[in-house]
């Protein structure tokens, strides 16, 4: 009896195995868009140098960032991947430096950058040292101001990892034309150094003073192309019009609208010859291209009439 009982058993464990055998195998199904489910749209602000680099120029991108991903070492890495519109701005930073750690206490967020960060070999030629440390100082500006408004943290620790261990050590203020002596502390954001549509209007009414008119032109709007003179038609117009801009102060923001338009009030001087005529809350109006705002030919037109 037993013996009959182990040969039944066995019959039927052979039996489940060759089931088994027959039943093909599960195809494990991988969900292609699994990952998208997990990344959002961002809109990020970016610093970047204008084309003379001569001040900071804010761009704001959209970007895709993973729901558990470190959105500041995101924001600086599309930081390092410079300006979107090269014509309009310019990176300020080494392209080759790396993020290597980052870290918030309090008030106070702390970024380590690879050794490249104090290189700007990049970029620099032959510049008088002034020129220089102006340059080095936009680069420290570039990334405080952008951790500072993506992050709401006030201040920040630039650190630079010299020997490779991912520790970091301090800046020293020499290494990026801050002085003589001393090392760099944590900073916040300078709104001084951003070309703002009120600063943009400076600059350009300061070179129309100045007759660089070379330099107005790179403020000139695109808009309609039939519109914008050639820099070589414009230089003559300015030169020829007999009409000098004597004096100007912006006084105020009237207007900065959500389509790219800012609207700022000017007092100014017009001279010709020996004669002199003067405007008071003269309405002069920029619009945005690529993020740099620009003035319009004809409405630097109208305000240059005597």
């Amino acid at each position: 009896m037993k013996k009959l009982l182990c040969l039944f058993l066995a019959a039927a464990l052979l039996f489940c195995a060759a089931c088994q055998a027959q039943e093909p195998e599960q195809e494990i199904q991988i969900d292609p868009t699994s990952g998208s489910e997990n990344r959002k749209d961002t809109y990020v602000a970016l610093y970047f140098a204008d084309t003379e680099y001569s001040m900071l120029v804010r761009e704001v991108r959209k970007t895709k960032v993973s729901v558990d991903a470190n959105v500041e070492k995101k924001v600086l890495e599309e930081l390092l991947l410079g300006p979107s519109v090269p014509i309009s701005m310019a990176q300020i930073i080494n392209p080759d430096t790396q993020v290597v750690r980052l870290k918030q206490e309090g008030k106070v967020l702390t970024v380590v950058l690879s050794k490249e960060f104090l290189d700007w070999s990049f970029i620099e030629n032959a510049r008088p040292i002034e020129e220089s440390n102006a340059v080095k100082q936009l680069a420290v500006y570039s990334v405080i101001n952008t951790l500072v408004e993506a992050t709401g943290c006030p201040q920040v620790q630039i650190l630079v990892d010299r020997e490779g261990d991912g520790t970091g050590q301090r800046i020293n203020l020499s290494e990026i034309g801050m002085g003589s002596a001393g090392v760099l502390e944590p900073m916040g954001r300078n709104a001084e150094l951003v070309l703002s549509a009120q600063k943009t209007m400076e600059q350009i009414l300061t070179n129309l003073k100045e007759r660089n008119y070379a330099a107005v032109y790179n403020y000139l709007a695109y808009g309609n192309e039939a519109e914008r003179p050639s820099e070589n038609a414009f230089v003559s117009w300015c030169q020829n019009s007999g009409v000098v801009l004597d004096y100007f102060q912006v006084t105020e923001m009237l207007e900065q609208s959500s389509q790219g338009s800012a609207l700022l009030m000017v007092n100014y001087s017009l001279k010709q010859g020996t004669s002199l005529r003067s405007q008071y809350a003269y309405p002069l109006r920029l619009v945005q291209e690529n993020s740099i705002w620009k003035i319009r030919f004809s409405d630097l037109e109208k305000f240059m009439e005597y």
